[in-house]
């Protein structure tokens, strides 16, 4: 889940902004919890490209109990929400160059605190900053 952050922001800055990896993991020990699940689907619903894979293991929302079935579904809305943002930002990419899912460091260059936790932390769509819940320890 914290390298899927860099990871975007790393294929944004090479010119590949509607990327992003299979929500809560693919292959062998996806997700211990349901609860980082969860956590993992509320931050997909910032990256240009999230969906729910798997090689078997269960992760869909559906399969959740019932709190962790509300934090997806007010995840899943949030993103609709903001679809029409992110639109206009990858369309903005496109014709301009550019980035939708940029680092802190982008925005507040001179601000010291941006570069504490740096691969955590980010700016969605050029409008909004995202922290997310990592670990169950931060939640």
């Amino acid at each position: 889940m914290t390298y899927g952050i860099s990871n975007i922001m790393n294929f944004n800055m090479f010119g590949i902004p509607v990327t992003g990896p299979d929500t809560c993991g693919y292959y062998g020990q996806t997700n211990e919890t349901e609860e980082m699940c969860a956590r993992w689907i509320q931050l997909a619903s910032f990256f240009p490209f999230a969906r729910q894979n798997s090689d078997g293991n269960p992760n869909q929302p559906y399969e959740m109990s019932d709190t962790h079935q509300k934090w997806v579904k007010n995840a899943l809305n949030q993103r609709l929400q903001y679809t029409r943002h992110m639109y206009s930002c990858l369309r903005d990419v496109r014709d301009m160059g550019g980035t939708c899912f940029d680092p802190l460091f982008f925005h507040y260059p001179t601000e010291l605190e941006t570069f504490t936790k740096i691969e955590h932390s980010f700016i969605f769509a050029n409008a909004l900053k995202v922290t997310p819940v990592l670990s169950q320890e931060d939640s």
